[in-house]
């Protein structure tokens, strides 16, 4: 795709989020934070490798919506477990997986591009399927509605 495109990748990721937000509280309700974590963590993952190895417009976009989708319950959810943690309280909680979220988000895209500066950016961008595995793998964390240790 043109580099004048990408606006309307960005614009389908935030628009499946978008989607994502609005069906995500009923979804939860019904099977569980962590269900749908590991359900976006899939969705994470399948849309990383899409846009690694797609070819086509229309694979990237569909990989895109994937990611969107994916990634809508995810903040919620971890400032949700946040507000659970025992020994925190649930403001110093929450502020405390905020401030991580906000760090990891201030390396991850530097890092992105680190990558593909070196081996291309069909490398960096497979951080994204990366990080629906880690989601896969730590999902069952939210599904607790107790509170936890830390």
């Amino acid at each position: 795709m043109p580099a004048a495109s990408a606006g309307i990748a960005f614009s389908i990721v935030i628009g499946s989020q978008c989607l994502g937000r609005f069906t995500g509280d009923v979804l939860v309700t019904r099977f569980g934070a962590g269900r749908i974590a590991r359900l976006g963590g899939g969705l994470i993952t399948l849309g990383g490798v899409g846009a690694v190895l797609a070819h086509e417009p229309v694979l990237l976009l569909a990989s895109m919506a994937a990611l969107g989708f994916g990634s809508a319950t995810l903040v919620p959810g971890a400032l949700g477990a946040a507000a659970r943690l025992s020994g925190v309280d649930r403001a110093g909680g929450v502020t405390l997986v905020n401030w991580l979220m906000r760090v990891g988000f201030l390396g991850t895209s530097p890092l992105v591009g680190v990558i593909a500066a070196e081996v291309g950016l069909r490398w960096g961008l497979s951080i994204l399927a990366l990080v629906g595995v880690l989601t896969v793998i730590f999902a069952h964390r939210l599904d607790s509605p107790e509170r936890r240790p830390c």
